[in-house]
């Protein structure tokens, strides 16, 4: 059998995968941090999350933005949205971000969809009410 001891337990950490991939975001390698933060949740069996599973996701869905994917963005910023113990502030954040993601992926109706769901919640929320606007004056 393997020794354990011998087996590094780094290289299946999540919080070490999280570290890394936090490391290149900042150095602008968007492929290798999307690949780290792809292992931190591929780790995480459905219904049960890594403790920064929010940041994960929403990291993930930056570094998409950042590589001009607002579609893929916005699976991760779903996937987000289905942490059980989501907080109010959290939620706002995600749907609003959710709705950029849809706005540069050319999806409209969606970003509207989900800016008005922020909007519902807090009228005063970021610019929110500015892109409900234009939004509805564009279609």
């Amino acid at each position: 059998g393997i020794d354990p001891d011998h087996v590094p337990r780094t290289s299946d950490d999540p919080q070490t995968h999280y570290d890394l991939g936090v490391a290149f975001r900042e150095m602008n390698l968007l492929d290798e941090a999307i690949g780290e933060f792809q292992k931190v949740v591929k780790g995480a069996q459905k219904g049960s999350y890594p403790p920064n599973f929010l940041q994960v996701c929403t990291l993930l869905a930056l570094c998409f933005m950042d590589k001009k994917l607002p579609a893929i963005a916005a699976k991760w910023y779903l996937r987000a949205l289905e942490l059980p113990d989501l907080d109010e502030e959290a939620t706002l954040a995600v749907t609003y971000d959710l709705g950029v993601a849809y706005e540069q992926a050319g999806d409209s109706r969606k970003a509207l969809e989900k800016f008005s769901e922020v909007y519902s919640q807090n009228i005063d929320y970021r610019d929110v009410a500015d892109k409900i606007r234009q939004l509805q004056s564009n279609s």
